[in-house]
């Protein structure tokens, strides 16, 4: 279950992370697939990779945020780039982070899989990536691990003009799926598991949207709600509370849970799982 912010300040709070500290990225993403229906451009994956590789923000070093955008989004390349990150975070204080944007899809055996510009509807299971296998590689990460998805984001949201009034999203494409098949595949690699030697001893989920809830973008801003306030927040759009750039992730989930909320209606709520004692700063 998602924690209420009550319950998020029962936890420790950890601040900035060492420059020492062994830190990794992939961004993916994607919105011009070879084969699948196409989702409305944004600059979701660009702003997430320059909020990471930024000093003055997450502090990542830019030759360890891995980027893939479109046509460089295959499943080949984004396996590939998965690995890397992973047998890099190789030790008790290694960060790691993953961030997807694109289709979700759900095969014909019920798997659930986030879509690859190459995937082909059908054939998710050698094109996709499914929730179990993203789960195993996960799994070789040591110390932090970040995954955040901002997935069905098909549907495109009313003016902010328009009022307090929920947004209508048109209906989603035949290749999206709700969130919640796939973040419940992927449980397995954010919560800790019962093995001589864990791993990733801190693990976060974040998703744009809730089982039955759908993304939204804007034809007005270059990003999504979701991934728009993350990187505001990333940012220091509540300096005041966090100490400036200095966010954890529980004020991250705040602030998503909070201004997501508003500007969607109340239509969207993002989903937070975590297993960690600590809400270390990203």
């Amino acid at each position: 279950p998602t924690p209420s912010p009550s319950i998020l300040r029962n936890f420790t709070e950890q601040h900035m992370p060492s420059a020492a500290q062994a830190s990794q990225a992939l961004v993916v993403g994607i919105s011009k697939y070879q084969n699948l229906g196409q989702l409305r451009t944004t600059q979701d994956a660009t702003g997430v990779r320059d909020v990471l590789a930024s000093p003055e923000y997450c502090a990542y070093p830019p030759e360890r945020v891995k980027f893939l955008e479109e046509k460089d989004a295959t499943r080949d390349n984004i396996l590939k780039a998965l690995k890397e990150m992973c047998q890099s975070a190789n030790e008790s204080t290694s960060r790691s982070f993953f961030y997807f944007t694109g289709h979700g899809g759900q095969g014909p055996d019920g798997a659930a899989y986030i879509l690859p510009v190459d995937a082909r509807k059908g054939e998710y299971p050698s094109t996709a990536i499914s929730a179990h296998d993203l789960s195993q590689l996960l799994d070789q990460c040591w110390g932090e691990l970040t995954v955040v998805l901002d997935c069905c984001r098909a549907a495109g949201m009313a003016s902010p003009e328009v009022g307090p009034a929920p947004a209508t999203p048109s209906a989603p494409g035949p290749q999206d799926i709700e969130l919640a098949p796939f973040t419940d595949s992927l449980g397995s690699a954010i919560r800790a598991r019962e093995v001589a030697e864990k791993r990733a001893t801190k693990r976060v989920l974040f998703a744009a949207c809730r089982a039955s809830g759908i993304a939204y973008t804007s034809p007005q801003v270059p990003y999504s709600i979701f991934t728009g306030h993350m990187l505001a927040c990333l940012r220091g759009a509540e300096s005041e509370i966090t100490g400036g750039t200095n966010v954890t992730v529980g004020q991250l989930f705040s602030y998503l849970e909070k201004h997501g909320g508003r500007d969607s209606g109340g239509a969207q709520r993002p989903l937070f799982i975590s297993e960690t004692e600590s809400l270390y700063t990203l």
